[in-house]
């Protein structure tokens, strides 16, 4: 049965070739994985890397603190225009009554978070 022969293109291949071509590909491809994981485990992070990712975060920590700021700015003047709004409201009644203003523009903090 191992001298049974196959005609593939004009050429006549044994079994018994196909047998030892197929382990040979076996074998190529086992020893690319081995070389494939082989090198996965050697890769490390540069110092340089590991420098820039510390620094990329202090910076992305400082801006957020910057965006926080402004936020919490903007909620103590709210609660200080909430405090002053019955005063207000109590001295209108005596007063005659004032057209409204339109309220001021709400700012919003930019952050490249989005938070």
């Amino acid at each position: 049965m191992l001298s049974d022969s196959i005609t593939f293109a004009g050429h006549s291949i044994t079994t018994f070739q196909m047998l030892g071509l197929g382990a040979l590909l076996l074998g190529v491809a086992a020893m690319l994985l081995a070389i494939a994981r082989g090198r996965k485990t050697t890769l490390k992070r540069s110092e340089v890397t590991e420098d820039l990712t510390a620094e990329m975060a202090r910076i992305a920590e400082a801006l957020e603190r910057i965006a926080d700021q402004g936020a919490s700015q903007m909620m103590r003047q709210d609660a200080q225009d909430a405090a002053r709004a019955p005063t207000a409201a109590s001295e209108a009644k005596d007063a005659e009554p004032v057209p409204e203003t339109p309220p001021a523009p709400h700012r919003i903090p930019y952050s490249m978070f989005g938070r």
